[in-house]
């Protein structure tokens, strides 16, 4: 049994170290949730705060941006679901432990006639 652990053990520590990096300029993961929905979790910093305005904006932004880089959602996407967490190791008071909030976007490809599986 302990022959047949450590080669899955290394196989998933190798899948880890090779995640394709989605280029970001701020911690973020990208994965597809379905057919035509997808969750963006990003973790705020000192340039990209998650409690103001412009770190929203560039977030948003930056979105769009890697959508249409990747070719998904090419007639637009809605943003169907929007939370705002706690990274698990700030502390939860003060404003300043606050910009390292992490935020789940959970969005939806339209199409041109509405909602439907996503065209490739």
């Amino acid at each position: 049994m302990r022959k047949t652990l450590l080669p899955a053990a290394m196989g998933l520590a190798l899948q880890i170290a090779c995640a394709p990096e989605i280029g970001a300029p701020f911690p973020a993961s990208f994965e597809m949730a379905g057919t035509d929905q997808f969750k963006l979790r990003v973790t705020g910093n000192n340039r990209y705060p998650a409690n103001t305005q412009s770190g929203e904006e560039e977030r948003l932004r930056w979105l769009g941006d890697y959508l249409a880089r990747n070719r998904l959602c090419p007639f637009g996407y809605d943003i169907i679901d929007r939370k705002l967490e706690h990274v698990w190791m700030s502390a939860k008071r003060g404003s300043e432990e606050q910009k390292y909030r992490s935020i789940t976007y959970v969005g939806r490809c339209k199409t041109e006639n509405g909602y439907r599986a996503m065209q490739n």
